[in-house]
């Protein structure tokens, strides 16, 4: 008879079906096609009611405000995405866009803007993402961190999907990658306890699901690689920085 540790079960259940809800969320959001003042509206209505929690729920929330809160927190950054999408008027524009955004995520978490407000407001960082808390009371019992996915990580995702709905490209492609990968990265960090750069796993995701529709001239393939050799080298540069700072 094989037994099945509750632990990584709680774990793998709570990750999948987090994860699995925050992309299917999203995607409706992205299939909606509203016009400019619609997507406005969702922003001002999203980010309205996660203020309103912010401040009328001072302590430890009601069991009902959580799920609002979280709900709301994905409304306003989807309309963010999608904000942000509007300046993305050809397909070519996401690869550096991702290429960029994976490796200043990876500093922010571990010493950057991220990583500072995990340390001193850590409570503020819980309030402006969404998350479900892990699935049983084993996992609770062992101090495992509630699921969550912050702010960009949510804006991004939309960017993806909404390149993906405005250029054509296979909307369901990208949202079993999205959800597959985004799963992988929050399951490693709340076994690991520790913080994980979610933009990497879903500009990963945005990248192989739409690779093929990313087309440039030999100039162009030259210039992509020159400056993601450059983001590359500075990232790595200010990472070890901060690691000899802090030894």
């Amino acid at each position: 008879m094989v037994k099945i540790n509750s632990l990584w079960l709680s774990v793998v259940l709570s990750t999948l079906a987090f994860t699995l809800l925050s992309v299917q969320f999203i995607a409706a959001w992205t299939r909606w096609q509203l016009p400019l003042w619609g997507v406005a509206v969702q922003l001002l209505l999203g980010g309205g009611v996660w203020l309103g929690f912010v401040y009328l729920t001072a302590g430890k929330p009601p069991a009902w405000a959580e799920p609002v809160a979280s709900l709301s927190v994905l409304t306003a950054m989807v309309a963010l995405g999608r904000l942000v999408g509007l300046a993305f008027r050809e397909p070519g524009l996401l690869l550096p866009a991702l290429l960029l955004a994976g490796p200043l995520d990876y500093w922010g978490v571990q010493q950057g803007f991220t990583a500072q407000m995990i340390t001193e407001r850590p409570r503020l960082v819980e309030k402006v993402s969404a998350h479900l808390p892990t699935f049983g009371g084993a996992a609770r019992e062992a101090g495992l961190p509630a699921l969550t996915i912050g702010p960009g990580d949510v804006a991004t995702t939309a960017l993806i999907l909404d390149c993906a709905v405005k250029f054509g490209w296979n909307l369901w492609w990208n949202v079993g990658l999205l959800f597959g990968l985004t799963a992988l990265g929050l399951g490693a960090g709340v076994l690991l306890g520790l913080p994980v750069p979610g933009l990497v796993f879903i500009g990963l995701a945005g990248i192989l699901a739409n690779w093929r529709h990313f087309r440039y001239s030999r100039e162009e393939k030259k210039a992509l690689l020159i400056a993601a050799a450059l983001v590359g080298g500075l990232v790595g540069a200010l990472v070890l920085a901060g690691r000899v700072r802090g030894l």
